[in-house]
């Protein structure tokens, strides 16, 4: 009765029936005929096939058979079946889970990795090895301290037991491989529990060209100090806005200033430039925000000490990490204007 409820044919269409039987799949067939022969020789056989029913829906059973002897010749044989067909579901839904999640690892930008407690690697994704240039045997094998320098294993390890601890962490360090090459990586890891046990699992990003972008921006931001520090004019550096930024030593002497007392200020708010004449300074701001240089031009100003002067300013935009900026090459033409005011004196007598 149970094979008549799990096949689908009755015992009278089954009765005399020889190999192939109806209930054989084409895969069962070649395997049943191998695993007969086999049978000979062992007493005892056991497999899983794939078997179909009377209306063709597949289902799974694992085929137990025994060889019957008699008289020292095979009589027949014994098989006894167990519908397996919910725990095969069951393994091809958890296959295509563990298909799926490796996909998934191995579509990431960057490598993944899984360690344990003891920081050696459990599981990983195909970046990690191409970057690394270790196989996954000997992945398998190793420690995730490996892959750095020994001058930074101390903060990785301290990193991995932060995250243990705390639930998660990060760092941005050097990654060695296997051929000695040494590439800056940007390293995350978070506490995850699987299967009962703990394990830390993160990702790390490839950071070389912001790294290089970084060292030309502070190699920039050097060049403009220097120029800043030994240019023979005072000089100013503000936002589109007019808030000061920075200025050099000449500024300081002119304006008789400290910068640390003046930037964060705004320009048309500091009194070295009356109210009457910061509608020129206003102006050229405005042209600034178009992206144009200012044409230089004269003002009067009086610096903290209460002396008066004129300068010559000009003010052209500049980009400093991204953001646009003015720098403001201010002459003092105080003396210049004397000199000419002077001979003009005289000749009037």
């Amino acid at each position: 009765p149970a094979l008549e409820k799990l096949t689908g044919y009755s015992i009278s269409e089954l009765i005399g029936k020889k190999v192939p039987y109806p209930y054989w799949t084409e895969e069962a067939t070649k395997r049943m005929i191998q695993h007969t022969a086999q049978a000979l020789l062992d007493s005892v056989q056991k497999l899983e096939l794939p078997m179909k029913t009377k209306r063709g829906k597949l289902f799974w059973v694992e085929v137990t058979t025994k060889t019957i002897m008699k008289n020292d010749k095979l009589s027949c044989y014994l098989s006894i079946w167990i519908d397996i067909t919910k725990r095969k579901k069951a393994d091809d839904a958890l296959l295509e889970e563990k298909d799926f999640s490796e996909a998934t690892v191995n579509s990431l930008p960057g490598v993944f990795y899984l360690v344990d407690t003891k920081g050696n690697f459990v599981k990983w994704n195909k970046n990690l090895e191409t970057e690394t240039e270790y196989s996954s045997k000997e992945l398998s094998k190793m420690n995730a301290l490996t892959l750095f320098s020994k001058k930074d294993r101390a903060l990785i390890q301290q990193k991995i037991a932060t995250v243990f601890s705390d639930g998660k962490d990060s760092v941005e360090v050097n990654a060695v491989s296997r051929s000695g090459r040494v590439v800056p990586y940007y390293l995350t890891g978070a506490r995850v529990i699987f299967n009962g046990k703990t394990y830390l699992a993160g990702v790390g990003i490839e950071i070389s060209e912001r790294k290089r972008l970084e060292e030309e921006m502070r190699e920039c931001e050097e060049n403009l100090k220097s120029f800043l520090d030994n240019a023979p004019d005072a000089m100013l550096i503000h936002n589109i806005e007019g808030t000061i930024v920075d200025l050099n030593s000449k500024a300081e002497e002119l304006f008789g200033i400290k910068s640390k007392d003046y930037i964060g200020k705004n320009i048309l708010d500091i009194g070295l430039v009356g109210e009457k004449r910061l509608p020129i300074i206003i102006d050229g701001l405005k042209e600034i925000k178009k992206g144009k240089a200012n044409k230089p031009f004269e003002i009067e100003f009086t610096n903290k000490n209460g002396s008066r002067g004129i300068v010559e300013v000009t003010g052209f935009p500049i980009t400093r990490n991204g953001v646009t900026q003015v720098c403001d090459i201010i002459r003092d033409v105080t003396d210049l204007k004397k000199q000419k005011i002077a001979p003009a004196k005289k000749k009037k007598k």
